[in-house]
């Protein structure tokens, strides 16, 4: 390979999309926008990104959030 040939590409600091969610976004608008009362149950398994659409729904939106922790005794 030439050494005078450098790539200059790097990752963007801050995605501006959000991939592969469009449709539970979605969803979660269409629920936000009806002028009855909605409840969303967000039930995935583990480390698959349920926070992440969480946040992406809600960075435009007024919002109170509470985190629930299990613990034992």
């Amino acid at each position: 390979m030439d050494k005078d040939i450098q790539l200059k590409w790097k990752m963007p600091e801050k995605p501006e999309c959000f991939f592969g969610r469009e449709k539970e976004l979605e969803n979660l608008n269409k629920l936000y926008n009806s002028d009855e009362f909605e409840f969303a149950v967000i039930y995935r398994q583990r480390r698959d990104g349920k926070t992440a659409i969480i946040n992406e729904f809600t960075k435009d939106k007024p919002t109170i959030s509470f985190t629930g922790v299990e613990t034992s005794n």
